[in-house]
């Protein structure tokens, strides 16, 4: 089959997935509409395309249980390199995708190994998916994640005044609202959070003692949406159902403070260095113009690569085996590199 037939069936797909998930949703409730499109999610999985060899030695630390007041508690997976002691390596916190709803840490495990043998501490967070937990409780778990970051990684040579927030899908749209959070004072008010707004995160653990805190330096923001305030500025099948299970409102476009859930509302000057990329296929492509739009009207460092004519699907990136998604990875990369040295 062609590049365009497999990619007019993976749309077909799609679209009956999120048709089947939203007469379920529509006549029950967002719980079962969830669980009805969450296996759909474990497709797609990542794979480390021509990197298997250079994975090969890191060492994956046992999984870490986070717990947060008024949160529920999830878990974290860390990959990392071999260090000399005394070294220390920016730390990369990535969030993944699936809706709100879905997806998992398994999904993208292959793509934070090889971050991570690239010179980073990469931490996998296994946030709690909707409905049962609706937002912003996400967003706070990962603030809370954060908090924690020194005493978790600080042991194993994190750098946590290198800090990197990431995120592909529904995952970069969590990222993208923490790394506002972290620098709006007023926009991380509004999710019942207290932080300075100044791009750092004071610590808070019982195993750290003096002053600490977790500075975030850069953002990855992968095929994300992001100005999500209506139902028709996400052409993306199935969003009425993960937008209910997220929000728990059925009409969440018609929720009074739906400009909570758009993280570019609410992007300043202190927002990190931010680079985006989506596939030209993919049906939220034009969110990251909108996100990259919005950081550079108030100046804030961007890059970004984006495609015509390639068919890219949603998630392209982490498909290591395509040589498009070899070439996102590089210019990732490389602005890693030139925004943390």
């Amino acid at each position: 089959m062609s590049r365009v037939g497999w990619f007019a069936l993976g749309v077909a797909s799609t679209l009956a997935t999120g048709a089947i998930a939203a007469i379920v949703a529509d006549r029950t409730g967002p719980l079962l509409g969830a669980s009805v499109a969450r296996p759909f999610f474990d497709f797609g999985v990542a794979n480390h395309g021509p990197y298997a060899d250079a994975v090969r030695g890191l060492i994956r630390e046992e999984r870490i249980v986070v717990e947060a007041e008024g949160l529920p508690a999830f878990g974290v997976e860390i990959h990392r390199p071999e260090m000399a002691e005394g070294s220390s390596l920016p730390v990369i916190v990535y969030v993944h995708g699936g809706g709100f709803v879905g997806g998992s840490t398994a999904q993208i495990e292959a793509y934070c190994e090889v971050l991570a043998a690239h010179g980073y501490v990469v931490a996998n967070v296994d946030y709690t998916l909707a409905p049962e937990l609706i937002f912003p409780g996400q967003i706070r778990q990962i603030v809370a994640l954060l908090r924690q970051l020194p005493a978790l990684v600080g042991p194993m040579g994190g750098d946590v005044e290198r800090t990197v927030i990431a995120g592909d899908s529904a995952g970069a749209n969590i990222a993208a609202s923490v790394a506002a959070a972290v620098t709006n004072r007023k926009y991380a008010e509004l999710l019942g959070e207290q932080l300075p707004g100044d791009g750092t995160v004071p610590a808070s653990s019982e195993r750290l003692s003096g002053e600490a805190h977790v500075r975030l330096r850069a953002a990855l923001l992968m095929c994300g949406p992001y100005d999500v305030r209506s139902q028709w500025d996400l052409l993306f099948p199935g969003v009425n159902i993960y937008m209910h299970a997220y929000t728990g409102r059925r009409e969440w476009w018609k929720w009074e403070d739906n400009e909570l859930l758009a993280p570019n509302r609410w992007v300043t000057a202190q927002f990190p260095p931010t680079f985006l990329t989506v596939g030209d296929a993919d049906p939220l492509a034009k969110q990251s113009v909108i996100m990259e739009e919005a950081l550079k009207e108030v100046g804030v460092t961007t890059a970004s690569l984006y495609w015509k004519l390639r068919f890219l699907p949603h998630e392209y990136q982490r498909e290591l085996h395509r040589p498009q998604a070899q070439e996102a990875l590089l210019h990732t990369l490389e602005f890693l590199a030139e925004t943390l040295k």
